[in-house]
């Protein structure tokens, strides 16, 4: 029982100030150690970044250069298509009226996308279930 109350005792004479700089100190030192780790895992991954860019920095300038070429030939066929689309429209419109002339063009061009349409959804309905052939083209 003596010991119980000088225990109470201790307790008691402890004072909101020195609790105070007990939980400062944690803090202080929770954040040095998380300060720590956080600079260790950021040099590591810059490390890594850097490795990985030194190893494949050959391939990577091919394949930009690469889809940079694609990118350029898309928007060329795009333009061809767009002005083979008036030069179609012109064409037609010296036999019938340019409004016929570009409702023809417009369903020409309507009749293209549902045909790819039809073709996609068959290919990726083929590929979902699971039935992958190995010529996709076909």
């Amino acid at each position: 029982m003596n010991e119980l109350k000088r225990q109470e005792v201790n307790i008691d004479k402890r004072t909101p100030a020195s609790f105070g700089a007990v939980v400062n100190d944690a803090k202080g030192r929770i954040t040095e150690v998380l300060g720590q780790a956080t600079d260790d895992i950021v040099t590591l991954a810059l490390q890594d970044a850097g490795r990985i860019a030194a190893q494949y920095k050959p391939e990577l300038f091919v394949v930009a250069k690469s889809l940079g070429a694609l990118g350029v030939a898309a928007v060329a066929g795009l333009l061809v298509v767009f002005f083979a689309t008036i030069a179609l429209t012109a064409f037609l419109a010296t036999f019938i009226p340019l409004y016929w002339a570009a409702g023809l063009v417009a369903l020409l061009w309507a009749s293209i996308a549902v045909i790819a349409l039809v073709f996609l959804r068959t290919h990726v309905k083929r590929f979902l279930s699971g039935q992958r052939t190995r010529d996709l083209a076909s």
